[in-house]
Order: C-alpha cells, then structure tokens, then sequence
C-alpha cells in the first residue's frame, strides 16, 4: 500500500492542488537489488522543483525515511514519489506558500516485463506535436503530462516508443524518455530548454561520456540529419537504453563509434 505523509494509505483529499490543477513534482525512480538508483540526481531534481514553484518542503523532513519504508524487502521495483502542494482551503489557483503544508505520496510497482525484450533495438517513428512550452519551467519535473499523454495513443507493441517533433520538424524526445543519436566520432542530444524534460539518465550519460572523452553536443537535430546518423538510442530511468534500429524508413547503420558508445553505457 503507498505512503502518504509516511501513512499507509490509498487515498487523497479532492482538494489536493496536485490533483486539482497538477500542482506537483514527481520522480520515477528504478529499485535494483533494494537500492534506488542514482536517488540523489532524482532527489535534487525533486527538490529543485519543489524550490520553483514555492511548495514548502521543509515541513516534511521524512522523506528518505519514508523511501525505506516504502521499498523494504522489495529487491527490484518502481519507486514514485509524488509531492504536491498540499489541501486547498478555497478554489482558484492563487496561493499563500506559508498556508500550505505538502502531500507527499509514495508508492511502489512492478518493472514491466516487456522492457528487457526491447534492449537490443527498437524500431520507431517520428511524429510531430504541438507541445506546450516549458520555458518557464525548464528542468523541473512537474505533474503537467498532457503532453505524453496524447502522444501516447499512438504507441504500439512494435512501436513501444516514438520520436516527438516540434512543429519545426526539429526532434524533441520520446514519449517518456531522451534521445541520443551519433554523427561521425561526436554524440548528439536535443536541448531541452523549450520542450521536452531533462532526464536524470541524460545527465547520467552525458557525465559518462565526458569522462570518457567522447565528443557531446547539444544542437537542434531535424529529419535530414537522421538521415546522416549512424546510429541512436532512447534512454530512460527505468528503461535505461534502448538502441534504435529504424527511424520511419531510416536504417540506422551501426559502426565502431556506436559500438564504443554502447558499451560504455548500456550498464548504467
């Protein structure tokens, strides 16, 4: 049963602003061998948010002993972690931070079996969006998900994920999850200053590759420079990579460089 405010509980008031008007952050986070993985890039991601849109985390200060409790004697699993700005005394979306204490909900779930029959390549197709601007809140993870939630409808059993464009035609990511594609000996990713989330698996690989000396650019990728890539993947935190076959109708041919790449990443 999830927490709530370290209870164990299933239930929230109707009057939560998280409910009410997606005024919350969240984090999706991978349990492995009973230890989340990379929880503090999540737990400042979590609370960087938090920050943004004034919810008073500091009323809460049980949070990583609520993490335990919540994922004790479950070996691998999905942790969410859901804070919203708490009970509203009045409708409308104005706020007094001082007049709010949070709702912090935890809750566990099964990794999905189909995830590890798509680690050795997926094909997937483009598809373009009208996406709201995230300008304002670039970097957070707030519970506003219309987003993925239309492009959702069109994934299939052979399609488990797309590539989200602009109405530029430039890629934005996936579904759920960053977007990584290779020119030449240099890795290329979307900048997601306008569109699009920041993953913490993102950040992860891109750590990794710069220590490893390996060439990262952030630059706007269109359709003409798919057609020059040899090769991408998707990444996500519960997914971690998944190699990309096939573009719409763009082969991707793998090389060395890709091969390298791979291999120094697909463990994490």
């Amino acid at each position: 049963m999830p927490l709530v405010n370290g209870k164990r509980k299933n239930q929230i008031s109707i009057y939560d602003r998280g409910f009410m008007y997606g005024d919350s952050v969240f984090e999706t986070i991978l349990v492995k061998d009973y230890k989340p993985q990379y929880l503090n890039e999540h737990l400042s991601r979590l609370f960087k948010g938090c920050k943004f849109l004034e919810i008073n985390i500091n009323k809460y200060k049980y949070l990583e002993r609520d993490i335990k409790k919540i994922i004790k004697n479950k070996k691998n699993c999905i942790l969410n972690i859901i804070i919203t700005r708490g009970n509203a005394k009045k409708r409308g979306y104005s706020y007094n931070k001082n007049e709010f204490t949070p709702n912090i909900i935890l809750q566990t779930s099964k990794i999905p079996t189909d995830i590890l029959e798509f680690k050795n390549g997926i094909h997937t197709k483009t598809i373009k969006h009208n996406f709201f601007s995230n300008q304002f809140s670039y970097g957070i993870k707030h519970s506003n998900k219309l987003d993925s939630i239309i492009l959702s409808k069109n994934l299939k059993k052979n399609i488990p994920e797309l590539l989200a464009m602009d109405q530029s035609n430039n890629v934005i990511e996936g579904v759920s999850s960053n977007f990584f594609c290779l020119k030449g000996n240099t890795v290329y990713t979307p900048k997601c200053d306008q569109y699009g989330i920041e993953g913490v698996m993102k950040k992860i690989i891109i750590n990794k590759l710069k220590k490893n000396k390996i060439s990262i650019r952030e630059k706007k990728i269109n359709k003409n420079f798919l057609k020059e890539c040899n090769g991408a993947f998707f990444c996500n935190s519960i997914r971690g990579i998944w190699p990309i076959k096939q573009i719409d109708s763009i082969k991707m041919s793998n090389n060395s460089f890709y091969d390298k790449v791979l291999n120094l990443i697909l463990d994490l």
